[in-house]
């Protein structure tokens, strides 16, 4: 099922949303234009997306610490803006267009920005963790994308999500319904899949890599830090006693 649009208005312009959709497209075009990235821009990406056995063991990926920390930290930043086709930005901006407006409405907008980082942040090193040999690349703005849902989840709970399942099914659904049945699919998608397998973000096509691993624990871990972020500014308590009154 996808999302198509909220129901729910936000009182102010979701500049913050606007400007990391379009951040996310420039980078993406950027990638696709020969020679800006010298050889390969795969190469150049490696260079910017987490490579989880690099921070089990930096040395064994040529990194001197402390000296070249940097090439540790700096990809959680960077991984969140490469994206490995049209399909994976384009799934990931259709999501964020849809529950990003909504997040940002109730957060405000420099809040919103730094919500957002720490929840890609937070999935991907949820993700080194769980896969901390591995020597795939994660890429993907779908770890930070899960946090929003996860913040909607709790901070929009009388939405509804006008939504498209295909073949030809067009409907509403309350945004309770439809991030709930989304949170019970990544449990299931991650369950299915083999706990060596890469997943949400997409990955780099790199040897024994497929380009169809997802990493749905990202997506996971991202989904709960917004949905904590979320009941930490609006507790369910507060919610009861406005109720009362």
């Amino acid at each position: 099922m996808f999302p198509l649009r909220a129901v729910h208005k936000p009182k102010r312009a979701p500049w913050i949303t606007r400007l990391l959709i379009a951040v996310n497209v420039l980078v993406f075009v950027a990638q696709l234009m020969p020679g800006v990235w010298g050889d390969s821009w795969r190469h150049w990406a490696l260079q910017m997306a987490v490579q989880p056995n690099c921070y089990l063991a930096p040395a064994g990926c040529g990194i001197e610490l402390p000296r070249e920390s940097e090439l540790l930290w700096k990809p959680l930043f960077t991984s969140l803006f490469l994206h490995a086709d049209w399909l994976h930005l384009g799934f990931n901006m259709l999501f964020l267009s849809v529950f990003g407006a909504g997040v940002e409405d109730k957060l405000g907008k420099l809040n919103f920005l730094a919500f957002y980082l720490v929840c890609g942040i937070g999935a991907s090193l949820f993700f080194v963790a769980t896969h901390p040999f591995s020597h795939v690349a994660l890429i993907g703005a779908s770890g930070a994308i899960s946090g929003v849902l996860g913040a909607y989840l709790v901070l929009q709970t009388r939405s509804w999500i006008l939504t498209y399942l295909p073949p030809v099914f067009l409907f509403p659904v309350p945004a309770p319904l439809f991030l709930i049945v989304w949170i019970l699919m990544q449990f299931a998608s991650q369950f299915s899949a083999s706990w060596n397998a890469l997943s949400w973000n997409r990955v780099l096509d790199v040897p024994g890599a497929s380009q169809n691993n997802v990493a749905w624990i990202a997506h996971i871990a991202g989904f709960f830090i917004g949905a904590f972020w979320g009941w930490k500014i609006k507790p369910w308590w507060k919610r009861q006693v406005k109720s009362q009154k």
